[in-house]
């Protein structure tokens, strides 16, 4: 699935994201389920494939990679991505404007 990502950093999501976004998280809870909904695909930082987030990804039929421990600091909100759940790869396709001038690698 190829998308944009919006990355949450916090408890709440604001603003919220594009139906179709590719979502990047530290870790998922039943609180954001609501916004998982709404993803093309899910990148998680913690967890298994017995985690909340890869259960709810795999009830709506979403792309999942779980477990990549930096993807919410390798990863923009803007960037597009290409999320295989199939073989846990995430590829960046272009990346967002960074403020910082730092370059960042692909997780």
């Amino acid at each position: 699935m190829d998308g944009a990502i919006h990355v949450l950093t916090g408890p709440t999501a604001l603003p919220v994201p594009a139906r179709g976004s590719v979502l990047v998280c530290r870790a998922t809870d039943p609180n954001r389920t609501p916004l998982i909904a709404l993803a093309g695909a899910l990148v998680i930082d913690l967890g298994t494939p017995a985690s909340h987030g890869a259960i709810i990804a795999r009830e709506l039929a979403i792309p999942c990679v779980i477990g990549t421990g930096d993807g919410t600091r390798l990863l923009t909100t803007g960037d597009r991505v290409h999320v295989d759940g199939s073989t846990g790869v995430v590829r960046v396709l272009q990346q967002a404007t960074r403020s910082s001038g730092r370059r960042e690698p692909p997780c």
